[in-house]
């Protein structure tokens, strides 16, 4: 009979904290928010330089504006930084050139092969059609 008792008391704890934790789920994701995308797909366009390679470059809207990010890669298999400028451009619907931003980069550890960007372009994402990624190296 204790038996008994202490199954259907485990049972009602563990059926309280699975509600619980659905609970929690539901409310978790419904507070984070609207997924804020373009209505239109903006093209990205990289530009490597004769010692580094862009790769993995993403775009995503934060609030009403373009966030850029990606890797620079070292075209030679060596490690170290690669040495040059980056720049991050946003192109309109028209050609003409909204911003341009000379941006820095970083390894995120020590003995990494690719240094990380992020950039936040001040621009409206409607208006945004192409976005450049270009590295010159040095010497270029």
């Amino acid at each position: 009979m204790q038996m008994n008792r202490r199954s259907s008391s485990w049972r009602a704890w563990f059926g309280a904290a699975a509600l619980l934790g659905s609970t929690f789920v539901a409310t978790g994701c419904a507070a984070l928010g609207q997924n804020h995308t373009t209505s239109h797909a903006v093209q990205v366009v990289t530009q490597d330089s004769n010692r580094g390679h862009v790769s993995l470059v993403q775009t995503r809207v934060v609030d009403d504006r373009v966030a850029v990010n990606g890797y620079v890669e070292n075209r030679f298999h060596a490690g170290g930084l690669v040495p040059g400028k980056l720049f991050v451009t946003a192109i309109g619907s028209d050609g003409k050139v909204m911003q341009e931003i000379e941006t820095q980069y970083h390894r995120r550890f020590g003995k990494s092969k690719r240094s990380y960007f992020a950039e936040t372009l001040a621009v409206n994402p409607e208006d945004v059609e192409l976005i450049r990624v270009t590295h010159i190296g040095l010497g270029q």
